[in-house]
């Protein structure tokens, strides 16, 4: 008999790999759409800063995926308060993962963009 946490990596892992899939097959549509109205330097600039999407994406699913998985489990617990200040909580530290990236990406824009060798065209 499977434990919770073999059980619950299963359910996640299967939802996580198509949910990851339906993102690059939207990044890819992203590209794609672009490159139609807007031309290579539409791309090359969607390109570029998608590093730091991904970055700063990894960091909120960490968040919701967790305050999902405990949330839900002390509902199912009858536990109610405790699943009120764990929400409570979880949209407290993604406001602040919101917050802390965009202050973060807004000071260090410049030196991104110059290790990354992009300028010109794309960068405006």
């Amino acid at each position: 008999m499977k434990g919770f946490c073999e059980r619950k990596f299963g359910s996640m892992f299967i939802s996580g790999t198509f949910t990851k899939a339906v993102m690059y097959i939207m990044l890819l549509c992203d590209s794609i759409i672009a490159g139609y109205f807007i031309g290579e330097t539409g791309v090359a600039a969607i390109n570029a800063i998608t590093p730091v999407t991904g970055i700063v994406t990894f960091f909120g699913d960490l968040v919701s995926t967790g305050v999902g998985i405990v949330f839900t489990r002390e509902i199912g617990a009858m536990r109610k308060k405790r699943a009120d200040e764990i929400y409570g909580q979880g949209l407290i530290i993604s406001i602040s993962i919101g917050l802390i990236s965009a202050i973060t990406i807004f000071l260090i824009q410049d030196i991104y963009f110059s290790i990354g060798g992009i300028k010109g065209e794309i960068l405006d």
